[in-house]
């Protein structure tokens, strides 16, 4: 009896569990002049969540909670682009990461 007792209550527990559903972002990076790969960083207030590396021209996806986040993509020769960007709930959102030769460097 107490084994069915634990049981339905985690039965109920997991049915009454709040459901957190992530949002997508999907982009590509783009690049002329710059030799890679790019390193990508994903930041939320100052806190860097993710950090990848991905070949020029390529694409590249995050998973993401709903929020507001900056993006920036850098080469090893200094090609940089940088960008913020909303995401809603259950959104896909697509962007292009555009790394441009920064002057004088």
């Amino acid at each position: 009896m107490k084994i069915l007792i634990i049981l339905f209550s985690l039965l109920t527990v997991n049915a009454h569990a709040k459901k957190i559903t992530s949002s997508t972002l999907q982009g590509k990076v783009l690049a002329q002049n710059c030799n890679g790969p790019a390193q990508i960083w994903i930041s939320q207030k100052s806190t860097l969540l993710y950090q990848a590396e991905a070949p020029l021209n390529a694409t590249f996806e995050f998973h993401l909670l709903p929020g507001e986040y900056e993006i920036v993509g850098n080469t090893i020769d200094n090609c940089l682009a940088k960008q913020t960007f909303t995401i809603a709930k259950d959104e896909i959102k697509k962007i292009t990461l555009e790394l441009l030769k920064k002057a004088g460097l």
